[in-house]
């Protein structure tokens, strides 16, 4: 249950909307006192979705904070082309702060996170061989000769010298290595766990290991966490059946399942498990310390399915020196060529010396995040330090206003999903 304080008509609305399709019940509220009526009245809430534009005094808020100390408060504003959200003197009051843009997807991928954010998915514990190059404690300036050397010195297996990836970027020793453990999955194996940090590659380690274990002769079967019910996954078996073709099917995250939808998977995945010749497998991402998003009464569930295998970890970007330099200047062609008015054409050096002085605070979304921000805002032909520095992210405000900025930049004629 989420509580909801705006007055704004068309908030309520998109939020109504919004909430209910990532599985949450909103409460509305038009001023502070029915808000906190409704949390009196109402057990359970646990987050409060605050409209920035009402203003609230600042007393206002840190009495509903000091009488409800459990409850997260969500600030909002609705994007407006060309507007800068005001510095509300109840912003430090806030665990969060987001931009809504009309664009419904777009709208739902900003709650969603900012939902994620209100606890920090834990540290991954490293051990003495996963810890990352010495090079991290020198100047960025030494950087590349380091990573460079690193390189030189990683000596792969025989099976990764013969390995190539389309979609994951393994220039690194660790890459390497998990394309290989990606290639090692039989048929047998009905269910595959991907584990990593919150903003790994999950989708696109999904979509490598299609591509490892049938070239992509079929495509990866993407299925969206509503459409997850046994007689739809029953009926993807016996089409694949049919038609005498191994499917692989990434069903997203465990946090965007809710109690139904992980009973049914759970119950297929046992009906895979029992079929003499199952023509599907079943890929599930599970983020390190995502437990405290699981949907109520999906736990239990969640838990027993991602105990049935053991796991396949994506390392992380600070393990991956070698792959930073690779990923940037993939996406600036990939951006470039679905987007041939951008102004930026190339990435300096120094901007990639940085971000990989900077890659134990990088996940791999937050890297593609920064570096689509600042190609799609830059006045540059070359992205350069500044631009990183300029169109980064200090805080949750920034990111959400400089994401939809951005999204305008890329996309300044698209249609509004739910207008």
């Amino acid at each position: 249950m989420i509580h909801v304080l705006t007055t704004d008509r068309r908030a309520r609305s998109q939020l109504s909307l919004l909430l209910h399709d990532l599985g949450e019940q909103p409460v509305f509220a038009d001023s502070i006192e029915s808000l906190r009526h409704g949390l009196d009245s109402k057990g359970g809430a646990k987050v409060v979705l605050l409209d920035n534009s009402i203003q609230p005094e600042r007393s206002q808020v840190q009495a509903l904070k000091s009488d409800h100390s459990t409850v997260k408060v969500i600030g909002f504003d609705n994007f407006q082309a060309g507007v800068t959200p005001e510095k509300y003197a109840h912003a430090d009051l806030l665990e969060v702060s987001i931009l809504l843009p009309v664009h419904v997807e777009r709208a739902k991928t900003r709650l969603r996170n900012a939902l994620r954010q209100l606890n920090p998915s834990t540290p991954t514990k490293r051990t003495g061989q996963t810890r990352p190059p010495i090079a991290f404690k020198r100047p960025a300036s030494k950087i590349a000769a380091k990573v460079a050397s690193y390189k030189k010195s990683a000596q792969p297996t025989a099976n990764s010298a013969i390995l190539s990836a389309r979609y994951l970027t393994t220039e690194s020793l660790s890459g390497a290595t998990f394309i290989e453990q990606l290639a090692g999955q039989t048929k047998e194996d009905t269910l595959c766990i991907l584990n990593g940090e919150d903003g790994a590659e999950f989708e696109l380690a999904a979509r490598e290991l299609n591509y490892q274990l049938n070239a992509d002769k079929t495509p990866l079967s993407v299925i969206p966490s509503n459409e997850i019910g046994l007689d739809a996954l029953e009926k993807i078996e016996r089409d694949a059946a049919k038609k005498k073709i191994w499917l692989n099917c990434f069903v997203g995250r465990t946090d965007d399942l809710d109690e139904e939808q992980a009973i049914e998977l759970g119950l297929f995945i046992e009906y895979l498990e029992n079929l003499r010749n199952p023509h599907i497998r079943i890929i599930l991402a599970h983020a390190f310390g995502s437990e405290s998003f699981f949907k109520e009464g999906s736990s239990v569930h969640l838990k027993t399915i991602v105990k049935k295998r053991a796991p396949l970890t994506i390392p992380p970007l600070q393990e991956r020196p070698e792959d930073i330099a690779p990923i940037c200047r993939k996406l600036l062609a990939a951006l470039r060529t679905a987007h041939p008015f951008l102004m930026v054409y190339s990435i300096s050096n120094e901007a990639i010396e940085y971000l990989i002085s900077q890659s134990a605070e990088l996940s791999h979304s937050k890297l593609i995040r920064i570096l689509r921000n600042s190609i799609g805002l830059s006045q540059r032909n070359s992205l350069c330090v500044e631009d990183l520095k300029n169109y980064g992210e200090s805080d949750t405000t920034t990111q959400h206003l400089l994401e939809s900025m951005a999204d305008e930049g890329f996309f300044p004629q698209s249609e509004a999903a739910n207008s």
